[in-house]
């Protein structure tokens, strides 16, 4: 497992969806807060007698480094993204959020179309989160 800061910060985007206007933005979030609000959403599976799509530990054993984003909504995290870190682009690998959160990813879709450096790990998600990995696919060719 190598763990190393990103060498360039992956772009911040601001942009406004949806009818409440909110404002949603992608940005790094540090190690140990990152972790801290992906144990916190895994629990929300466990206090509703559901099973979390995505691990417990949001890191892959793998020589690629590895960083964690947060998508907001008003400044407030709503979803935390593991992704691979390849220099130049970001591969998402795995989503997590609340239980019962449904509004993510086609707001991670419209980032995904407006960063360029942004790109999703297809082979990632089919065999980790296979929901993600349909609902991607399904907003990519909508």
């Amino acid at each position: 497992l190598v763990l190393t800061p990103p060498r360039i910060p992956p772009p911040i985007s601001k942009t406004k969806y949806g009818d409440d206007g909110g404002e949603w933005s992608l940005c790094n979030i540090d190690h140990e807060e990152g972790y801290r609000k992906w144990i916190e959403y895994y629990n929300t599976y466990e206090d509703d007698n559901k099973v979390s799509d995505f691990p417990l530990h949001p890191y892959k054993l793998s020589a690629i480094p590895q960083m964690l984003l947060a998508l907001k909504k008003n400044e407030k995290t709503r979803a935390i993204v593991h992704t691979y870190d390849f220099g130049s682009s970001f591969n998402i690998t795995t989503v997590a959020t609340p239980v019962d959160e449904f509004d993510i990813c086609k707001i991670l879709i419209d980032f995904v179309k407006k960063v360029d450096e942004l790109n999703i790990d297809q082979t990632e998600l089919r065999q980790c989160q296979p929901r993600w990995y349909f609902s991607f696919n399904y907003y990519l060719n909508s």
